[in-house]
């Protein structure tokens, strides 16, 4: 499947590599940061620093696929061995098919999992693509 059209145009980009884990700060796109999928309420989190994984790069940029809306990149700022190009998108969502779709190149190990920030982009990412917004996580159980 890495190479397959279809999937690669589901998922909105192909993996190509990532450099060893290291920490780096997650920021929200600016045009989608008032998305539901990064609404997290009253202290809505637009900068995560010190986020530990690993940094994934594509084949193709997801930023050539115009049908993607970037939710969260990388502060290039805070790299050491990032490639070309300098814009490192992340998580991104789509309408595909007469479905939605949203990925996230983060959340390779598990601490991330416990991080209410991540987790919480990830329940909503699930909602969103099914079409529950406003859900609870209860509704994300209902969903899987």
């Amino acid at each position: 499947m890495p190479n397959d059209a279809w999937y690669g145009q589901l998922i909105g980009a192909h993996f190509d590599s990532h450099p060893a884990p290291e920490a780096g700060d997650v920021i929200s796109e600016t045009e989608n940061a008032g998305h539901y999928i990064l609404s997290v309420g009253q202290n809505e989190e637009r900068r995560r620093s010190g986020w530990l994984d690993e940094w994934y790069e594509f084949k193709q940029h997801p930023r050539g696929n115009e049908k993607l809306r970037v939710l969260l990149k990388r502060d290039q700022r805070t790299s050491d061995g990032v490639r070309e190009p300098r814009d490192q998108p992340l998580a991104w969502y789509q309408e595909f098919e007469g479905g939605r779709v949203m990925y996230t190149a983060l959340g390779h190990f598990s601490e991330a999992w416990g991080v209410e920030w991540f987790a919480g982009i990830v329940e909503r990412g699930i909602l969103w693509a099914a079409r529950r917004e406003g859900g609870s996580s209860e509704a994300v159980s209902e969903v899987l």
